[in-house]
């Protein structure tokens, strides 16, 4: 598995390459603890995973946890259609936005910051 981060203005980017599976999941949550503070949002992106087994499930949804502690905007982008069928089953569409482009995640995160950057007290 390989892990590449990019930052498109204060919006973290993780794309994950490969196997998220049981044994690579240390690895991830290790790259995803030292990215999360440093950002108002996050997204995963799962264009070149090949194979996420249950223990992979487990991480997606603790970055979305992780990120909604400090109180970020998370998405999902890019994922595969049994990805896809999987995250429908398991309801985590409720917990997390999924998305087909990285481009409409991060439209939908930036909408998100845009609207609570322009109230006022």
């Amino acid at each position: 598995m390989n892990l590449l981060y990019r930052f498109e203005d204060d919006i973290c980017i993780i794309t994950v390459e490969g196997e998220l599976v049981i044994e690579q999941i240390k690895k991830f949550k290790a790259y995803a603890t030292k990215l999360v503070p440093n950002n108002k949002g996050l997204v995963l992106n799962l264009n070149a995973v090949n194979f996420i087994d249950s223990a992979g499930i487990g991480a997606v949804m603790w970055s979305a946890k992780e990120a909604k502690q400090k109180k970020q905007e998370f998405a999902v982008c890019n994922t595969s259609d049994i990805v896809d069928d999987i995250f429908r089953s398991m309801g985590l569409y409720t917990m997390f936005s999924i998305f087909d482009t990285e481009t409409k995640a991060l439209h939908h995160i930036t909408e998100k910051l845009s609207k609570f950057s322009s109230y006022t007290i």
